[in-house]
């Protein structure tokens, strides 16, 4: 998957059967390991997953650092 990231997502092309496959991996993943959240740890993977699309609620990395960013800086 790290290939489809370089070579689509990084350069901003969003193909369905790429978005498809990134869905079958995390439904292996809640089957076989009963996972019930993602963490969308790399910056890109917000362009194709989300809670709408996923079988299970994702974890934006990027949207989680910047709201503790802007908490820190609010509350000093």
């Amino acid at each position: 998957m790290q290939a489809k990231i370089e070579a689509e997502l990084e350069h901003g092309i969003v193909k369905e059967d790429t978005r498809q496959e990134f869905i079958a991996i995390i439904q292996d993943l809640q089957q076989r390991e009963g996972i019930d959240h993602v963490a969308l740890a790399c910056t890109e993977l917000p362009l194709i997953l989300s809670d709408a699309n996923s079988p299970v609620p994702c974890l934006d990395t990027v949207e989680i650092h910047v709201e503790a960013l802007v908490q820190a800086v609010v509350s000093s």
